[in-house]
């Protein structure tokens, strides 16, 4: 249990560094070049994918159109239109979203399917690295309970007091009411307590919004 509170705490102080870091101005850098032999796809359905925990890694699934069917290592002759349904699943550590195609579809003009290619690859995003950078979503119950409920324990343990020690930090102590000893202190809603399903729900998501555009790197197709 300890080990699940740890990784939902780290979770949180990442989410807070990374805001700091985004707030100081950072001078632009240039977009690294494409690789020729990327194919530009585009997210017709997204989802909200979440994390791995303890060896298991949920799957998200998702539909991504290609922009240039003849881009396809097997292009399909007759073809208008080509999606590539694959699966997703976030990395917090990058905060990326890794991205397994497994089906090539197509359609001709009329919207007759032709026969599907299974296929094999990964995302990559514009800055050239694997993965598909995402915002970090976190659950309306998980912020009350993070926020109020870490600090309610009469006797804070280790990481009760490191959060509160570098949520002090990040907001100029703005945050040290939830963390302070006295009986005012606020607590968890019942509803924020019965939403709460397990571990899980207190784990942020990461967004992938229909319409985001990057590369698919594909290895082959077969039937």
């Amino acid at each position: 249990m300890r080990s699940r509170i740890a990784l939902v705490l780290l979770c949180l102080l990442s989410t807070l560094a990374s805001a700091e870091e985004t707030a100081a101005p950072t001078p632009a850098r240039p977009l690294p070049p494409r690789w020729r032999h990327g194919i530009p796809v585009s997210v017709v359905i997204g989802a909200d994918v979440a994390p791995s925990f303890e060896g298991q890694l949920p799957q998200s699934s998702v539909i991504l159109r290609v922009h240039d069917v003849n881009a396809l290592p097997l292009p399909v002759q007759g073809a208008g239109e080509c999606v590539i349904e694959a699966t997703a699943a976030a990395n917090l550590s990058s905060g990326r979203i890794v991205i397994r195609p497994l089906l090539q579809r197509c359609f001709d003009a009329q919207g007759k399917e032709f026969p599907s290619r299974h296929v094999s690859g990964f995302a990559v995003d514009r800055d050239a690295r694997t993965g598909i950078k995402g915002p970090m979503a976190w659950s309306p119950e998980a912020k009350e309970l993070l926020m109020l409920g870490v600090g309610t324990q009469e006797r804070p343990g280790y990481f009760s007091r490191l959060m509160s020690r570098t949520l002090g930090q990040a907001s100029m102590g703005l945050t040290d009411e939830y963390f302070n000893k006295s009986d005012s202190k606020p607590a968890p809603s019942a509803d924020a307590v019965r939403e709460l399903r397990g571990i899980e729900a207190l784990l942020p998501t990461l967004t992938l919004e229909p319409g985001r555009q990057f590369d698919l790197v594909l290895h082959g197709a077969r039937p």
